[in-house]
């Protein structure tokens, strides 16, 4: 069974389950919370699930995942299935007051996007990405570290990136000068502080979640946007795999 199928299936099921708990309700309405890099597939499936289920509406509403889990959290809003890009926030965050099971559906990975319009297109490659990232006039992005998943994990794919090509600038020119991130020793170990008002400059530009970049992409007014590799095939975006 490929994972395609797999996703598709698992998904379904949560579907079912949130629609049979509403039953009861005159609305009919089965509320999703997603995180923004689902919302293509999440829509492609409600449409079908509506097909199969006259009378049920499937309401999706995309942000980042941390600002999906606040809206049930924080905000006490209803949603009856929330789909998120890290799992791991859901033990964290939702168990046990808010849900009691959660499961697994699909992985995925951070790539670097661009288009034809991007400065040195030509040019990149997986070797020197990080290199072209630093050129003047080169504006780069990513979401939000706290509020989106895809935000913080690029922000490790870049320090990463310092420690596999043995070049400590990377992280210091691509985020902290750029940026009130912090790198901090704690207890012989290395973070990365993020500060709630977070606050960018230079060719660097944050927006809440991943996807809001990709207008801006196809616009010229990006030249590269880290994103989730499915986010790019979902929008025909060329990209660099990165080690």
């Amino acid at each position: 069974m490929s994972r395609k199928l797999v996703a598709y299936l698992v998904l379904l099921a949560a579907a079912i389950l949130g629609a049979l708990v509403l039953r009861g309700s005159r609305e009919r309405e089965l509320v999703v919370f997603c995180a923004g890099s689902l919302k293509i597939p999440l829509e492609k499936l409600a449409e079908e699930y509506m097909r199969q289920h006259p009378g049920v509406s499937v309401v999706i509403e995309a942000s980042g995942s941390v600002e999906a889990i606040r809206k049930i959290t924080e905000l006490q809003r209803r949603c009856d299935v929330l789909a998120l890009a890290d799992y791991r926030l859901i033990p964290s965050y939702m168990i046990p007051e808010h849900t009691s099971f959660y499961v697994t559906f699909a992985t995925n990975e951070i790539v670097l996007c661009y288009t034809d319009k991007s400065k040195h297109a030509g040019e990149i490659t997986a070797d020197n990405w990080h290199q072209i990232l630093r050129r003047s006039g080169v504006r780069y992005g990513f979401s939000d570290p706290n509020k989106d998943p895809c935000g913080y994990r690029s922000v490790i794919v870049i320090a990463l990136a310092s420690l596999h090509y043995g070049d400590p600038a990377i992280l210091e020119e691509l985020v902290l000068e750029k940026s009130n991130i912090e790198l901090r020793k704690q207890g012989g170990r290395l973070h990365l502080h993020v500060p709630a008002s977070l606050s960018v400059r230079g060719g660097l530009v944050v927006r809440a979640k991943s996807v809001d970049l990709i207008a801006l992409l196809e616009a010229g007014s990006l030249d590269y946007a880290f994103e989730y590799r499915s986010v790019a095939v979902q929008h025909g975006l060329k990209f660099i795999e990165l080690p």
